[in-house]
């Protein structure tokens, strides 16, 4: 059994941007991903055009993420927070 609650659905998008971080940034990230999996951390609705979507901080990065779909936590961007809402 699981010890997650939720499972993770990765974007090309995120995947791209997470190799490109230093070593110990990708662990960061990665915690707060497992974080979020299990329904432990701390994240904000987006409104406006980006409503429905959510935002949770690991350092000056941002991981923009949905989780519309029952047990499923879909990690669409990882980006610097000064970029982190143009693209979308």
């Amino acid at each position: 059994m699981s010890a997650y609650k939720h499972e993770a659905v990765v974007r090309e998008s995120f995947e791209k941007a997470f190799r490109r971080l230093e070593d110990d940034v990708k662990e960061r990230v990665r915690k707060r991903v497992e974080e979020l999996l299990q329904g432990q951390a701390f994240w904000k609705p987006l409104s406006g055009p980006l409503r429905g979507l959510k935002v949770t901080r690991v350092g000056k990065w941002r991981i923009i993420f949905s989780d519309k779909k029952p047990c499923v936590i879909d990690l669409l961007y990882l980006s610097p927070r000064e970029t982190a809402y143009e693209r979308l």
